[in-house]
């Protein structure tokens, strides 16, 4: 009996979260600061995201060239993913400062990476290796593997799932709201290279300016008025964001460009009927249940 796609990408990231479980214990008794960490983590982040996929084909799924949208940005949306972008940084940081102050999370600490290639090494595996696997996986194959759902349906799974295999509560809303951005980032430029730029872009800046935002988050005077002044950027840069997407949706129809995907036309009771399909199935309800005992565990 072949599974649904929908009960089948729930499947692949539970597989993935206990895959990621049992990297984290064996890491763990590494020394951070050589270069068999760097190696060490970098292959098992690798191997982690791709055996599921390995599983999956070898299940019979199937893996298009068109389907994980591997191609070029389209230039049209361009001006729409730099917009993105800002809101990304913005929105993430923004977030990233409210659970700071409101103590759910711990202040960030700067990191400090070694001089020379040992430090340049450090930071593509902190950086690129996460952008491209995470990005291949969830953008380019749980998401698409949603969509006979409905796009909503597709990015709020994709990003419920996403936000899941970082086992983190306390930024639990920063890792949704980054994954809802990198979505849109997809289906705008028609191009999953597009999510794996600004993903990287992402954990660059946040590595590299982690510990400044949070140090002038806390000693400045004023911290409601920062807060109100980027909530209203964000805002703002989200109104040009949806109306530049809706120039290049436009340009797409007109030009009548071949879509990766197609959005179905539903009814309330279908669309209804769809979503069910995908927060109630089985298998997600155990990447939820998995990730909750995670998060007790290390809470305890």
């Amino acid at each position: 009996m072949r599974l649904k796609s929908y009960t089948a990408a729930p499947l692949l990231c539970a597989m993935l979260y206990l895959l990621s479980i049992a990297a984290d214990s064996i890491l763990s008794g590494l020394d951070l600061n050589t270069g068999k960490y760097l190696l060490a983590a970098g292959l098992t982040q690798a191997a982690v995201c791709f055996m599921p996929l390995l599983l999956y084909r070898l299940l019979g799924g199937r893996l298009s060239v068109r389907r994980m949208r591997l191609a070029p940005p389209t230039a049209v949306s361009l001006p729409c993913l730099g917009l993105l972008a800002l809101i990304l940084f913005l929105g993430s940081m923004l977030l990233s400062m409210l659970t700071e102050r409101l103590g759910i999370a711990a202040p960030a600490e700067a990191v400090r990476l070694p001089d020379g290639a040992y430090g340049t090494g450090a930071l593509l595996v902190l950086t690129l290796t996460p952008a491209v696997c995470e990005e291949i996986l969830f953008r380019g194959v749980v998401m698409p593997m949603f969509e006979p759902c409905g796009t909503a349906p597709a990015i709020i799974g994709t990003s419920l799932l996403f936000t899941f295999a970082h086992m983190q509560i306390e930024h639990f809303f920063e890792y949704f709201f980054s994954s809802v951005v990198l979505c849109f980032a997809v289906y705008v430029s028609r191009s999953l290279f597009s999510s794996i730029l600004l993903h990287f872009l992402y954990n660059a800046a946040s590595i590299l300016l982690a510990g400044y935002v949070s140090g002038v988050a806390e000693h400045l005077e004023s911290f409601a008025l920062l807060f109100l002044v980027m909530l209203f950027a964000v805002w703002i840069l989200t109104l040009f964001a949806l109306s530049s997407a809706q120039r290049v949706f436009h340009v797409y129809a007109v030009r009548g460009a071949d879509s990766s995907y197609t959005p179905q036309k539903m009814t309330r009771a279908e669309r209804l009927r769809a979503a069910a399909n995908v927060y109630f199935s089985i298998p997600f309800l155990l990447c939820a249940l998995i990730y909750t005992a995670v998060v007790i565990l290390t809470l305890r």
